[in-house]
This record gives structure tokens, sequence and C-alpha cells, in this order.
């Protein structure tokens, strides 16, 4: 369920992706950008951000956003859409019982090493902008949670009172 604080943040985050003059930008050429999502892959099952029966997952809806890219190659674009989905599997991941910031941190350094194994360099912007969003998302997954037990807590108590009053009747 996307909730409007997530969506605002991440049409924030895209907004703000400064556009990158010094021609080291991932994101800018179709090959880097397959090589880039392909090393993300390999360093997310090595980091244990996803396991290993998950990657053909990954790599479909990374190659989607390839073909996306094809379609659309503006650059700010698929670097936001990547980051969103890096966030997911972060968030996904979390979501098993793991430690969310173990596994940020392990994703962070997966994709800071594909980075420079792309071109060179890290983007740190784009690894800030990463934690941002698994962090929103993560904070809207406990929200969540926490809405759901109240709401299972109210109507158990709610039924517990009708059997009371039943069974005073």
């Amino acid at each position: 369920m996307i909730r409007l604080p997530v969506v605002l943040l991440a049409l924030g985050l895209y907004l703000s992706f400064p556009a990158e003059s010094d021609g080291k930008s991932v994101f800018k050429d179709e090959g880097l950008v397959e090589y880039f999502l392909h090393g993300i892959i390999e360093n997310f099952i090595n980091y244990e951000v996803i396991k290993a029966e998950k990657e053909t997952e990954v790599y479909e809806s990374f190659d989607e956003l390839i073909r996306t890219s094809r379609k659309n190659p503006k650059g700010n674009k698929i670097k936001h859409a990547v980051a969103s989905k890096i966030a997911e599997y972060v968030t996904e991941a979390a979501e098993g019982g793991g430690d969310i910031n173990y596994i940020m941190d392990n994703a962070v350094q997966a994709v800071a090493q594909a980075y420079e194994a792309s071109v060179g360099t890290v983007d740190d912007n784009f690894l800030d902008s990463i934690r941002e969003m698994v962090t929103v998302m993560y904070n809207n997954d406990v929200e969540d949670e926490i809405k759901e037990r109240e709401e299972a807590d109210i109507i158990e108590e709610e039924e517990a009172m009708a059997m009371e009053v039943q069974r005073q009747a």
C-alpha cells in the first residue's frame, strides 16, 4: 500500500537528484545501467540482502527497469526507479525478521561496490536517497503493523465484553 508520505518523499528525492555533469553517472548509458544492476544483484546475494532463490525475481525486476530506461533514457528517472526498487528489497528483507540497520548497511555497501565497479566512483547522494527511502518505507510498515495490532486488540476486547454481557444476562 503506497501512502502519501512515501509518494511525496519519492517525488522530493526525484527532484533533488542533481544532474551529474562529471560524465561518471551509471544512469547515462544503458550498458552501464545493466552492468550496475547485475552487480547489485550479485552483491545483494553475497551480503545476504536477498536470498539466492530470489535472484531470478530480482533479475526480472531490474530487467524491467532496463527496458524502461530504453523507452525513456532520462538518467534521473531510472536513478529514482532503481533507488525505489532497492529500498523495496531492503524493506522486504527486514519484514522477514532481519535487523533493518544490518540489512540496510549491507545493501548500501553492495550498491556502493556495484557503483564503484561500474564507473570508478560512488554517488553518496544516491546512497543517501536509498537510506531515506528505506527509512520511510520501513516506518510506514511498522506503523501499519501497530495499527493492525491495535485494531485486533479493540475487536478482541469488544468480543470479550459482549461475551461477558451475554454471560451475565
